[in-house]
């Protein structure tokens, strides 16, 4: 069962798809298409200043309107990505989620 608090965004921005678990005090990024270049930059974990992160935290919070498109993602929706479903099927657990 999924927990209610418990929401998974697409952020598109720019160029850029990136797909977050996101909840009360934690997230944890899904998949990002900027990863390989976040990586030759020497980041190895998506930082909270990540301004896809930072949109997805607007969305969730309702804090201000987004400058990205920001979607809600179903579960359905997480089943067409293969490599996204056994990250889904631990919603339940907080383990591997980044704190804010």
């Amino acid at each position: 069962m999924i927990d209610e608090s418990v929401k998974i965004v697409k952020v598109k921005h720019r160029k850029t798809v990136t797909i977050v678990k996101i909840s009360q005090m934690s997230y944890e990024v899904l998949s990002c298409s900027n990863h390989e270049q976040c990586r030759r930059l020497g980041i190895m974990k998506c930082p909270a200043y990540c301004e896809k992160i930072v949109f997805a935290k607007d969305y969730y919070f309702k804090r201000r309107k987004p400058k990205a498109e920001v979607v809600e993602i179903d579960m359905k929706e997480v089943e067409r990505f293969p490599h996204l479903m056994d990250v889904a099927q631990s919603f339940s657990s907080d383990q591997g989620l980044r704190r804010f």
